[in-house]
């Protein structure tokens, strides 16, 4: 008689990974139907990890918002975790797609996704620019 795997085993606070029966832990195979399906936590966030790409997963939060996300780590070996995008606007394949994208950038070239979303937050606006140079702090107004 065959006994069925046992799933959503969890492994850390926001992480939910497979395992199969007596066997090592394994990832599930994501679809646009099992993201849909998957359960929301009571609080926090849970991460359901992707089978075919290392890294690549769906975020499902307590509130029940679902959303593609990448873990990875820099050339330092600092672990980060890029969001792709919110399901349903961003299908299952196209994320996935996304992923590997992603993946081969970061493997080729060191690349650093949310090292590069936070550089671009810290590059100085029109406004800094503007207040550094006439040495007046507020909002810019134009008088007629």
């Amino acid at each position: 008689m065959a006994t069925t795997p046992t799933r959503n085993v969890d492994v850390r606070a926001d992480t939910v990974l497979t395992r199969g029966w007596g066997g090592p832990l394994m990832n599930i195979n994501l679809t646009d139907r099992l993201v849909k399906t998957l359960p929301t936590p009571a609080s926090g966030n849970k991460t359901y990890f992707d089978a075919t790409i290392k890294g690549f997963g769906v975020r499902v939060t307590a509130a029940g918002a679902r959303a593609f996300v990448l873990n990875y780590r820099t050339r330092s070996g600092r672990e980060r975790r890029y969001t792709i995008g919110r399901f349903p606007e961003w299908s299952t394949v196209a994320a996935r797609t996304e992923a590997k994208k992603l993946r081969l950038d970061i493997a080729a070239n060191g690349a650093d996704p949310v090292g590069n979303i936070q550089a671009e937050k810290a590059e100085p606006t029109m406004q800094d620019l503007v207040e550094e140079r006439s040495g007046i702090s507020g909002a810019c107004t134009m008088r007629s």
